[in-house]
């Protein structure tokens, strides 16, 4: 164990007198106790900070995904109906035959597209 020699005021050695009989300890082990529950707090105030930093972060990106997953089922909502449309168009301009024929090449072209990386995709075009 390490040996401090410090210098304090009377009034401070007073308390530490008073609270190492009323506990029944050295003033030494008073002094140590404090300097532990201080030194333990200094540490753990930048750990608090960083801790409450981390909860807004996470309750930004919890927002976030909200939006975004509200934004991509949107999303995939007007696809459906243009997709639809385009299948009902077809259907009425070249017929019912002709028009699935045609919505299924188009979906066989976006899977496809789909299982390459996107800077493959993007030489075809």
């Amino acid at each position: 164990m390490a040996h401090f020699n410090i210098k304090i005021d009377d009034k401070l050695n007073f308390a530490i007198e008073q609270i190492a009989k009323s506990n029944n300890v050295s003033k030494s082990e008073v002094v140590r106790e404090a300097l532990r529950l201080y030194v333990n707090n200094m540490l753990a105030d930048p750990i608090n900070q960083i801790e409450k930093r981390l909860e807004g972060i996470e309750e930004k990106l919890s927002k976030e995904l909200y939006r975004y997953n509200s934004l991509l089922a949107k999303n995939t909502l007007y696809t459906i109906a243009g997709r639809q449309h385009l299948i009902y168009y077809n259907a009425a301009t070249r017929g019912n035959d002709e028009a699935k024929q045609l919505a299924d090449r188009a979906w066989n072209v976006a899977v496809d597209r789909l299982k390459k990386p996107i800077n493959e995709d993007k030489k075809d075009d």
